[in-house]
């Protein structure tokens, strides 16, 4: 009987730590200037990747990501300039203005001052 419980005990623990291993989805912020390596005089953009990933917001990986398992994102051009062409801005804004989210297309809502 004490083998019964003991094996009880340590699928249980293995079960909660691949469950735990499943839930994390990547980093909670992303600083976009630094993991797309752009240059330039705007501040950079931190994603909060959290927020987007809260259940309440009904993204999934797929949102932005190729695959369910996500894996680091590229937008498809170069990043530069501050318009609609920008690759950055072309994943972004489209969701956020369906959405009708607070943040809409003001540069100074992504590109916040570090404090």
């Amino acid at each position: 009987m004490k083998k019964l419980i003991v094996m009880f005990f340590m699928f249980s623990f293995l079960f909660a730590l691949v469950a735990v291993a499943q839930e994390n989805k990547g980093p909670e912020t992303i600083n976009l200037k630094e993991s797309w390596k752009v240059e330039g005089k705007k501040e950079a953009v931190v994603f909060n990747h959290a927020l987007h990933q809260d259940p309440k917001n009904n993204n999934t990986c797929t949102s932005c990501h190729a695959t369910e398992e996500g894996g680091k994102f590229v937008p498809a051009g170069e990043i530069k300039g501050a318009n609609d062409k920008n690759p950055a801005h072309a994943n972004c804004w489209p969701c956020h203005l369906e959405r009708k989210t607070s943040v809409g297309k003001t540069c100074t809502k992504c590109h916040v001052k570090a404090k």
